[in-house]
């Protein structure tokens, strides 16, 4: 994968990497954004069924696994 290959050779790649350093700070960002979204909308409506059918707080709680970037963090130096 690319995004291996810049994090393995940072030199090479700095400012790729920097940008990938950015996008998970985006990731991150957006996920606190999700997860104050679920608490705000389970004080709301509870377990009631959600806007366009979908099933309310379960259905965001779930969201909360899916990444935006997953290819990034997928090979991220530990």
């Amino acid at each position: 994968m690319v995004w291996g290959q810049i994090f393995r050779d940072k030199g090479r790649y700095c400012y790729l990497c920097a940008l990938a350093k950015k996008r998970m700070g985006v990731e991150s960002l957006f996920q606190r954004w999700r997860f104050d979204d679920v608490q705000a909308v389970d004080c709301v409506i509870g377990d009631q069924p959600g806007t366009g059918s979908s099933s309310g707080v379960s259905f965001l709680r779930r969201a909360l696994d899916l990444r935006c970037f997953h290819d990034l963090f997928d090979v991220r130096p530990n």
